[in-house]
């Protein structure tokens, strides 16, 4: 299976390649867990996103509440000792 790419824009203006390693759905969002390319010591992130009209992820945005967040790691806490 091929990885499945997206790119990030970081503060300084810079294009980032992410890596998806996961994603998934809520009844109020979609999250994505993923890595920086070329960065092994990034670890894993997570953003909110949206599809476009192609059915791309788009629309990122971050994590905003402390709920949120902790579902969201428990989710990469599942994800990394199921693999």
């Amino acid at each position: 299976m091929d990885d499945q790419l997206f790119i990030l824009t970081n503060d300084a203006g810079e294009e980032q390649r992410c890596r998806v390693v996961f994603n998934f759905e809520t009844d109020e969002h979609s999250y994505v867990l993923f890595s920086l390319v070329g960065d092994d010591d990034a670890g894993i992130s997570a953003l909110r996103y949206e599809l476009d009209e192609n059915g791309e992820m788009a629309g990122f945005s971050d994590i905003e509440t402390d709920e949120e967040w902790a579902m969201v790691e428990e989710v990469m806490n599942t994800v990394i000792s199921e693999f």
